[in-house]
């Protein structure tokens, strides 16, 4: 299930498939399934939060921590820490010089709209292939380890920790990327794939070295990522929870 669609079923307990009675909304993703919880007094957060447990949320979803259609949802808990810039939407960031997006766009990927995404991406992640402190789940484990302390002392307590990351595009530092991939590897690296067949983008005589190399990207994203939870996890165990 897509990003916020699948969110929805984990706050609510509810399955939020077939899409009866779905329309558009404008702030949200363009399919079915995309739309805000209707009733947040039935998510179990709130249900704890009747119960008089502290509840907090860190995220960098980018629908869920800024949309509109989201702000009830938001004021629900006690404490709700959110970053954003993952779709480069809520945060312009610094300009970006060609070569870097050039770093992470394979010739076949190099298309004005897909351009345009990953600069976004690039100014509003701090480029933190040069530095893993400033990616998204780092900032986020990090934040979340803070409000894991804040419910500690007001027990009991529920805290959601939910990173976007991995989901693309991947920039992660190359010593990840060399866990799994040619550390001899030259030339750009795809930080995405395309939502299409690859028969439809990729020639065949590129189609194995291209995903294979984006193979082992994604399995380095996933790593980072891995990482940042064991920060949180490590914090879980410091306080003896």
């Amino acid at each position: 299930m897509a990003t916020l669609p699948a969110r929805r079923s984990i706050m609510t307990g509810r399955r939020i498939f077939p899409f009866w009675g779905w329309r558009r909304w404008p702030n949200l993703g363009n399919t079915p399934g995309w739309a805000p919880i209707e009733r947040v007094e039935a998510t179990f957060t709130s249900a704890l939060a009747r119960a008089g447990w502290w509840t907090g949320y860190v995220t960098d979803n980018p629908y869920l921590g800024f949309a509109p259609e989201y702000e009830r949802f938001r004021r629900s808990f006690t404490r709700f820490v959110r970053f954003s810039g993952q779709l480069g939407a809520t945060h312009p960031g610094p300009s970006v010089a060609k070569r870097d997006i050039d770093r992470w766009l394979v010739p076949e990927l190099r298309l004005p709209h897909i351009r345009a995404r990953v600069r976004r991406f690039l100014a509003s992640s701090e480029q933190y292939w040069r530095d893993e402190s400033r990616s998204f789940a780092a900032r986020v484990f990090t934040a979340a380890a803070g409000a894991l302390e804040e419910g500690a002392r007001r027990r009991p307590f529920a805290l959601v920790v939910d990173t976007y990351e991995p989901h693309e595009p991947w920039t992660p530092p190359p010593s990840y990327i060399d866990l799994y991939g040619d550390p001899d590897h030259r030339g750009p690296d795809p930080c995405l794939g395309r939502y299409m067949r690859v028969d439809d983008y990729l020639p065949p005589a590129r189609r194995e070295r291209v995903l294979g190399r984006l193979r082992d990207v994604y399995a380095a994203e996933v790593t980072m990522t891995d990482r940042w939870l064991g920060v949180l996890l490590e914090r879980l165990g410091d306080l003896s929870l």
